[in-house]
């Protein structure tokens, strides 16, 4: 197995997680988020909404990066859940991967103090919020695969090289997503700018 597979196939720590009160302060911090952005969610807060002692949310989160971080990955469950149902039609990887880029971008940014804040907390530098938003990212990896390699019907790459070319669009995604949430670029050049990637990283990839 290689790098790119094992980064994309093997769980990560926290990958679900099946505690409900954790769910119960996530799911608080998701409110929040959503209201106020990165400065409105303060433990506390948190703690009062969830409905549980500000200690249980320090004992499951040890800072507001981790907190934020794992409150996006629990959010992304259900359009990652709506992004697998899609029937993304198109008959070469890059017109896959571009309607599902698309999807993905209007489906995280539909609340953009959440997005915000979450992409604050995970280019914070704090190494477990880091570990929490890769759990989303090997979700997404995998999703963008499965785009790639398509229906037989259809041009499409093998497991392997749509494992590594989605390995690197994620990344050109979530780079492009920060530059967004500074102000540097719209919505519409983050699908763009991963459209072209994707076209360059598919040019003279052999094809089934």
């Amino acid at each position: 197995m290689t790098a790119v597979q094992r980064q994309a196939e093997t769980a990560l720590p926290f990958d679900p997680p099946s505690d409900p009160i954790e769910t119960r302060i996530l799911e608080a911090t998701i409110e929040l988020a959503t209201a106020g952005g990165y400065d409105a969610v303060r433990q506390r807060d948190v703690a009062a909404r969830a409905g549980v002692a500000l200690a249980t949310v320090y004992a499951r989160f040890a800072s507001k990066d981790v907190l934020l971080s794992a409150a996006l990955e629990l959010d992304s469950r259900a359009w990652m859940q709506e992004l697998s149902a899609l029937p993304l039609r198109g008959r070469t990887p890059l017109a896959r991967v571009t309607k599902l880029f698309e999807h993905m971008t209007t489906l995280l940014l539909r609340r953009p103090l959440l997005a915000r804040a979450a992409l604050r907390a995970a280019t914070s530098g704090d190494q477990q919020a880091m570990l929490r938003q890769m759990v989303a990212q090997q979700r997404m990896t995998l999703v963008i695969a499965a785009a790639l390699q398509g229906k037989k019907s259809a041009q499409a790459l093998r497991h392997e090289p749509a494992l590594r070319v989605a390995t690197v669009l994620t990344m050109v995604w979530f780079g492009n997503l920060t530059a967004w949430s500074a102000g540097i670029i719209e919505e519409a050049m983050v699908v763009d700018i991963v459209r072209q990637s994707a076209d360059m990283l598919l040019h003279g990839v052999q094809t089934r």
